[in-house]
C-alpha cells in the first residue's frame, strides 16, 4: 500500500514573483492526512484542486471566493514529483515601493503570487530532500483503462501505461532548436536531475534592455507593481532567434532541450490538481497551454478510477 506523505520539518523559501517583481515569502508546514495542498493567503485559504483552476496571464490561477493564488504550477510540479500529498503553504508578499503606491490608489491585485524559487539551483527540491514523511493513510491512486484525447487535436492526452506511476512525454518546436521530444518516468530523483532547473520561457523580444522589459511588464500588469520578476540570466529562456542565442538553452541542459523540459514541469503542475495521483498512466503533450491543460484534465476526470 502506498501511503500519503507530508514534510517532516517546516521551512521557508523566498523568491521574486514574475508579474510585479515583488518579493514573496513562502512558508511550508506539515499537514494532516487528507488535507491536500492548501495555500494560505491574506484573503483566506484555497486548496490546489481542479475545480478552482483557470488560466490567467499565461499561468494557472486558483480562485475560491476572495482567496486567489496565481502561478502555482512550478511549485505543484515539484510536490507531485516528490510525492507530497498534504502541505500548507503560507504566501506573504513583501511589496515593492511601486506596489505600495498603487495599493494606496486602490489599483493593486488581491491575488497572491507564487514566486520563482529555482532558477539555476534546485531550490525547493533541496528543501524536500530527506524531508518527506509517510503518513498512516493510503494514497489515492488514479488509474485509466482507455485513452482520452487525440494528440494532434487536443494537444494533451492520457492513456494506460504498463509501468508504475506516471510517465510524461512532451514535444516542443521552436525556431533554431526545432522539434524536440523528451519523456520521463516521474519520480523525485529524475525530476530533480532532468526537470527542476529548467527555466520559465517567455515571448519577450531578445536583447531588449531589462528596464524596457520592466516598463512593458508594468503596462501589461499594472496591478502587480512596476517591474517584473523575470531575470533573463537566471530564470528565463527566451525563444531562440539566432545561432548566437542557442547557447542560452544549453547553459544548464547541454542538449538544448530546455523548453521541452519546462513544458513537462508546467504539465505536472496542472496534473497535481487532480483528486489523486496518476498510477500506470502515460501523459503526452504537444503544444498544450495552461487553459488547454485545465480543459483536458476536466475531460479526463470522469474516466479516472480511484483506489
Amino acid at each position: 500500500m502506498r501511503k500519503q506523505a507530508t514534510i517532516k520539518n517546516p521551512f521557508e523559501l523566498i523568491g521574486s514573483e514574475p508579474f510585479g517583481g515583488n518579493i514573496v515569502r513562502a512558508r511550508f508546514s506539515p499537514a494532516e492526512p487528507d488535507t491536500g495542498i492548501v495555500f494560505e493567503t491574506f484573503d483566506g485559504e484555497i486548496e490546489a484542486k481542479l475545480k478552482y483552476a483557470s488560466e490567467y496571464k499565461c499561468s494557472v490561477l486558483l480562485r475560491n471566493g476572495n482567496a486567489g493564488v496565481l502561478h502555482p504550477e512550478h511549485l505543484l510540479a515539484t510536490l507531485l514529483a516528490y510525492g507530497v500529498d498534504n502541505l500548507r503553504i503560507d504566501l506573504e508578499r513583501d511589496p515593492s515601493f511601486s506596489f505600495r503606491i498603487l495599493e494606496i490608489l486602490g489599483m493593486t491585485t488581491d491575488l497572491a503570487v507564487v514566486p520563482n524559487f529555482d532558477g539555476k539551483t534546485y531550490g525547493l527540491c533541496e528543501k524536500l530532500d530527506d524531508n518527506i514523511e509517510e503518513q498512516d493513510r493510503p494514497k489515492k491512486l488514479l488509474t485509466l483503462d482507455r485513452k482520452v484525447g487525440v494528440l494532434e487535436e487536443d494537444k494533451l492526452t492520457f492513456e494506460p501505461w504498463r509501468g508504475r506511476g506516471l510517465y510524461i512525454e512532451a514535444t516542443t518546436d521552436y525556431p533554431i532548436l526545432g522539434e524536440q521530444t523528451l519523456g520521463i518516468n516521474v519520480d523525485a530523483e529524475t525530476y530533480k536531475r532532468e526537470i527542476a532547473r529548467s527555466r520559465p520561457y517567455s515571448k519577450h523580444i531578445v536583447n531588449v534592455p531589462l528596464r524596457i522589459l520592466s516598463m512593458g511588464a508594468a503596462i501589461a500588469n499594472p496591478s502587480f507593481g512596476i517591474g517584473h520578476g523575470f531575470d533573463p540570466e537566471e530564470n528565463v529562456m527566451f525563444p531562440v532567434k539566432s545561432e548566437e542565442e542557442l547557447h542560452k538553452a544549453r547553459e544548464i541542459y547541454p542538449i538544448g532541450d530546455e523548453p521541452a523540459r519546462h513544458t513537462i514541469m508546467d504539465r505536472l503542475g496542472a496534473i497535481t490538481l487532480l483528486h489523486g495521483s496518476l498510477d500506470g498512466v502515460k501523459v503526452s503533450v504537444k503544444y498544450s497551454g495552461h487553459a488547454n491543460d485545465v480543459e483536458m484534465l476536466r475531460r479526463v476526470t470522469p474516466y479516472l478510477n480511484g483506489r
